[in-house]
């Protein structure tokens, strides 16, 4: 399975709107989160989840997106991102050898896990691991959270996520303009799938605070290749 570099995705974007940077090198985080060009990001895919697990704690989900399958789960409407534990510059290849480096950092400051509490701040934070779901990267401030700490094997992994990716690719085919995260959580509750709603917290800010985190711990956030329209 090959991943690209979200911020990569993001230079591209604003390369492609002829954005002029110094030397032609985009490294202003300002001007790549700057909400013009995140909303480019969904010339890639109408849905966008974050994938929050720990390589060790988190077994199961860990060699679930070792295997490869995420792309074909998640569908070409759906832009499912993670952390990796190393520098993305292009192109990468996740497989059965990757996600080692980070496998010593504790949960309790392991990014992904950071970041889904910075979802949850001055609240009690919801069971890790789990599946972050948004619509809006440029204005949007409410999120879905789906627990995923029940699935024990990567066979239950892929049957749940399989579910809940099936769920996301009907509701945003037919949501209406602003719609998608309550139409998405009615058919969630439909299914009985359990699921947090988070506070106001504005995506823009807290997927800068991932990459942030990321870069601290020399790592990059990504997205898988196979599923972009």
């Amino acid at each position: 399975m090959l991943v690209l570099s979200v911020v990569n995705m993001l230079e591209e974007a604003a390369s492609s709107d002829n954005v002029e940077y110094l030397g032609g090198n985009i490294s202003d985080l300002d001007n790549l989160f700057d909400p013009a060009n995140l909303a480019c990001l969904n010339e890639f895919a109408d849905a966008l989840c974050f994938l929050a697990f720990h390589p060790t704690a988190d077994r199961a989900l860990a060699d679930y997106v070792r295997s490869g399958t995420l792309p074909d789960d998640s569908g070409p409407r759906t832009l499912v991102m993670f952390t990796l534990d190393q520098p993305v510059p292009g192109a990468v290849r996740v497989g059965s050898d990757s996600m080692r480096v980070w496998a010593e950092i504790t949960a309790g400051v392991h990014p992904a896990y950071e970041a889904v509490r910075a979802l949850y701040a001055g609240q009690p934070a919801p069971p890790l691991p789990g599946l972050v779901l948004f619509d809006d990267l440029a204005h949007g401030e409410r999120t879905i959270y789906l627990p995923l700490a029940s699935l024990t094997s990567e066979q239950d992994v892929r049957a749940h996520l399989r579910q809940v990716f099936s769920l996301v690719d009907h509701v945003v085919a037919g949501a209406k303009p602003g719609r998608f995260l309550d139409d998405l959580g009615y058919a969630l509750r439909k299914h009985g799938l359990a699921f947090h709603r988070t506070g106001r917290t504005p995506v823009r800010e807290w997927l800068l605070r991932v990459v942030q985190l990321a870069r601290k711990h020399r790592g990059d956030v990504v997205s898988v290749i196979g599923l972009l329209k």
